[in-house]
Order: structure tokens, then sequence, then C-alpha cells
């Protein structure tokens, strides 16, 4: 009997190995999916992140352009005007003063915006890149234990067939026992 609940053992070690192997190499198949997925959006968001920085710096080279311009229009203004008309020419400054430094202030918050958004894509891109890394690390692991359930699943399934055929006299007399020897036939 203790030969018997062997085999059944061995044989449920095998069928175990077995659903191991077959469920890891699902689990493989679906994350090498998701990690050739995880590449594709990782290069967009650098092709995006680096399309956002040439905009920043164009933006920031705009900027101070605008701020050159302003202080010599402002300059020429301020000295042209004050000396053909005092009065007027000072309220002609003040009114160019205040829209040219609320553009200017408008495209500061624009910039700092911009560089906000920078930086906060670059820690997606970064964080992108480590969840990639260790999925791909997950899945050399994974392929790694799926290669150890199936050498196991070989391995407990020829102990299985060797050992049933190395006991299959003793097995065979467990299910159909000799008749004692007043009983046979004659």
């Amino acid at each position: 009997m203790g030969k018997l609940f062997t085999l059944l053992f061995i044989l449920l070690l095998a069928i175990a190995s077995l659903t191991g192997y077959l469920f890891l190499t699902q689990k493989i198949s679906r994350g090498e999916q998701q990690i050739a997925e995880g590449r594709i959006q990782l290069e967009k968001g650098k092709k995006m992140l680096a399309a956002g920085k040439a905009k920043l710096h164009g933006g920031k080279q705009r900027l101070s352009r605008a701020k050159k311009t302003y202080n010599q229009v402002n300059l020429l203004t301020v000295v042209g005007m004050a000396t053909l008309m005092p009065i007027p020419g000072l309220i002609i400054n003040e009114a160019t003063k205040n829209v040219g430094k609320g553009q200017i202030a408008e495209g500061e918050r624009l910039i700092a915006g911009g560089a906000a958004k920078i930086k906060s894509g670059e820690r997606r891109l970064k964080a992108g890149e480590l969840q990639l890394n260790q999925g791909v690390e997950q899945i050399v692991l994974a392929n790694k234990i799926r290669i150890a359930c199936g050498i196991a699943a070989i391995i407990f399934g020829l102990l299985w067939l060797v050992l049933a055929f190395c006991w299959r006299c003793s097995l065979l007399t467990i299910f159909h026992p000799a008749k004692p020897l007043g009983q046979q036939k004659k």
C-alpha cells in the first residue's frame, strides 16, 4: 500500500510541476507583451520630452529677445517723449510700461509652467524606465522558475514511470490479491 501512495504522490508532484510550467509560460508571454508596449510608450515619452525641451528653449529665447527689445524701446520712449512732450510723454511711457511688463510677466509665467511640466515629465520617464527594468528582471526570474518547473515535471514523470515499472508485480497484488493455497483450482 505504501508503494501505491508513493506513486500517487510522485504523480501529483509531476502534475503540479507541469501546471506551474504552463501557468508561468502564460504569465511570461503576457509580461513580454506588456514590456514591449512599455518600451513603445517609453520611446514616445522620450520624443515628447525632447519636443517639450526644444519648445521651452525656444520660449526662453523669445522671452529674452522680448525683454531686450522692451528695455531698448522703453529707453528710447522715455528719452524721446520726455524731451518732445513732457506730460503726454510720461503718460504714454507709463502705458507702454504696463503693457510690456504684463506681456513679459505672462511669458515668464508660461516658461515657469513649461519648466515644471518638463521636470514632471522627466520624473515620470525615469519612473517608467525603472518599472520597465523591474519588469524585465521579473520576466527573467519567472523564466528560470518555469525552466525549473519543466525539469521537475520531467524528472517526476520519469521517476513515476520507472517506479511503476519496477513495482508492477507488487502493485498487481494490491488489486488482485493471490488466493490462498486451498482455494486455487486444481
